[in-house]
């Protein structure tokens, strides 16, 4: 059994029209339909990455987007288990490594720092080069100084609207939540302490001790501590096998190239306010709604 969220309230005008692409336009018998005050739920049979279900996408994308409504397909539709989340510009709304290296390191660093990024997110450099570029720039810097900097300008400043509260919301329900982010192990750790993730995997760079005895940036990190796109996917699984759960129980979220493979490899992946090129890939998108949104689709 399929189900298709459109999460705003309409009236039965509207609620035609989307019968009307599911029977008509993709072929499918509507079993039934649920009229909630903020959300439309509509079940129906189908093959998951079907043609049929391409045309769903496409036909309700055509009336929703410009509307600017979100809509998510569940193929096929099983309660949630477990959501893995990506972290910056998914959990957080800033890129933590570039801000952190502009906020001590100045303007310039910052600019080749999100130059580094972009290149690894849009998936123009190879993932693991790109990484270490990045961190590079960032040699000498104490590590202490990522804590103030998470205090200042991320805890509770940069959480994405609702997060908060829908994670909370995931874990009274018995839901579990994992963090498994390309950033650093430091930041992830510290998000993890405010919000309840379940489980954490993140990028580790090398330290080293200063004649001070403090713990600064080296400006290496080893390959094996990156958080690759193919590691987030294997922590998926991994944690899918902990748990005893099928994939179709499993959301991802998460808005770059390195999210794609998780993304697909979930029962149901979401493109969250996403690059294109993963929204090429990814064809349910969350981007005008908030987490608050996405409670009807665990239930």
């Amino acid at each position: 059994m399929h189900r298709l969220t459109i999460l705003a309230d309409f009236d039965g005008e509207f609620v035609s029209k989307i019968a009307n692409i599911i029977e008509q336009d993709a072929g499918y018998i509507l079993q039934k339909c649920d009229d909630y005050q903020t959300y439309l739920q509509f079940y129906f049979d189908g093959q998951k990455s079907s043609r049929e279900n391409q045309i769903i996408f496409e036909k309700c994308r055509q009336l929703l987007y410009p509307a600017k409504i979100d809509f998510i397909l569940q193929e096929p539709y099983l309660p949630i288990n477990l959501i893995c989340f990506d972290m910056d510009g998914t959990c957080i709304n800033l890129e933590s490594m570039d801000e952190f290296t502009g906020e001590y390191l100045g303007e310039f660093a910052k600019e080749q720092m999100q130059f580094a990024t972009n290149q690894v997110i849009e998936g123009s450099c190879e993932y693991i080069k790109g990484f270490g570029d990045k961190i590079s720039v960032l040699n000498g810097i104490f590590r202490s100084l990522m804590k103030t900097f998470y205090n200042n300008k991320i805890r509770y400043k940069a959480f994405e609207p609702h997060l908060a509260e829908f994670l909370a919301f995931c874990h009274n329900d018995k839901i579990k939540t994992a963090l498994l982010s390309g950033g650093f192990t430091d930041f992830a750790k510290m998000l993890t302490n405010d919000l309840g993730f379940c489980y954490t995997k993140a990028s580790s760079p090398t330290f080293v001790k200063n004649y001070q005895g403090e713990d600064v940036f080296s400006g290496t990190i080893e390959p094996e501590n990156i958080c690759t796109e193919q590691d987030k996917k294997s922590e998926l699984l991994a944690l899918q096998k902990l748990l005893t759960i099928d994939t179709f129980s499993i959301m991802a979220i998460g808005d770059g190239t390195n999210d794609i493979a998780m993304l697909q490899t979930a029962g149901i992946g979401i493109a969250y306010k996403a690059k294109q090129k993963v929204k090429n890939l990814i064809p349910n998108w969350l981007e005008f709604s908030t987490y608050e949104a996405l409670k009807c689709i665990v239930k």
